[in-house]
């Protein structure tokens, strides 16, 4: 939501796409998803540009003790 909200043309055309597609005033499901193609663009460089991967990776840290 924050990339759409930066920038509103695009946000805009998804607007636009899904009230073509889908109406106004009806929910979205899994099957009109496959008929939305820009919208689908949208997601997969969303998520090229905020990679989740760094998020889901399990992290050990590890602390380096200096004897004296």
């Amino acid at each position: 939501m924050t990339a759409l909200i930066a920038n509103p043309n695009a946000m805009k055309k998804v607007q636009a796409e899904i009230r073509e597609s889908v109406g106004k005033n009806s929910i979205v499901n899994e099957d009109n998803v496959q008929k939305l193609q820009y919208f689908k663009a949208v997601i997969k460089e969303t998520f090229r540009l905020y990679t989740p991967a760094p998020l889901l990776l399990p992290r050990e840290t590890k602390f380096h003790t200096r004897r004296i």
